[in-house]
């Protein structure tokens, strides 16, 4: 591995670009909303606050909301902010969504791979790999929008394991090929479906709310992202 490593970093050698880089993201590709909270129990508003504002619009008309799961008292959960607590109400279409320490033995030839760090035309010097169940919990878990365009080259490769030996290889969605070489610094997440069974105190959560609903009803995500892995990027 060390000898593909040395090769890699020879090719990399010639790009106008350091390799030192390391892209300035959140774990998901995005960076979160703040939005003003009316109190505990007030619900979430749709605006903006000047701190904020040009952090980030809301995707597709809804509204995201971290923090770390403070309580739950029976059908109430409370998402306790830097400042503020924000109390919320799973419903029974709620979809929920974890994430997970792994490592390079969750690889298999079934699931869906965004892999984050440079790269040029034969290899990717990986930082991080997510790795999910398929690309449909994939699409489910992302937002597209939020990421960077195709052709940056800050763009995460996106693609299928095609092969581990002797090197691991993933194709991307256009049918190329790259070389994967991820290293010990290397972070992996694992990333799958999961239910309000898996919401503990202390777990980290990205909520999102459906602009048109959450003020009108009992302040109920359309999805919560619980985030149980150890090291993000």
């Amino acid at each position: 591995m060390k000898i593909l490593k040395a090769f890699v970093v020879s090719i990399f050698i010639i790009l106008p670009f350091n390799l030192n880089i390391v892209l300035a993201s959140s774990d998901d590709g995005e960076t979160p909303q703040e939005f003003n909270v009316k109190g505990v129990a007030g619900g979430v508003s749709a605006t903006v606050s000047d701190e904020s504002a040009g952090q980030g619009a809301a995707v597709r008309g809804k509204i995201i909301q971290t923090g770390a799961l403070e309580k739950i008292e029976r059908d109430k959960y409370t998402l306790r902010k830097v400042q503020t607590r924000i109390e919320f109400y799973p419903a029974d279409n709620t979809k929920f969504f974890l994430k997970t320490d792994g490592s390079a033995e969750n690889l298999n030839d079934r699931v869906f791979l965004e892999v984050r760090g440079p790269k040029n035309k034969k290899a990717v010097l990986a930082n991080a790999v997510y790795i999910y169940e398929n690309r449909k919990v994939y699409e489910e878990m992302t937002d597209r929008e939020a990421q960077p365009q195709k052709k940056s080259f800050q763009a995460p490769l996106l693609g299928t394991l095609k092969s581990r030996d002797p090197f691991m290889v993933v194709t991307d969605e256009d049918g190329k090929d790259f070389i994967l070489c991820p290293d010990d610094d290397t972070i992996w997440v694992v990333n799958k479906p999961a239910t309000r069974a898996d919401m503990l105190a202390g777990d980290r959560l990205k909520l999102y709310f459906d602009k048109r609903l959450s003020i009108r009803y009992n302040n109920y995500p359309v999805k919560v992202i619980i985030d149980k892995s150890k090291s993000t990027f």
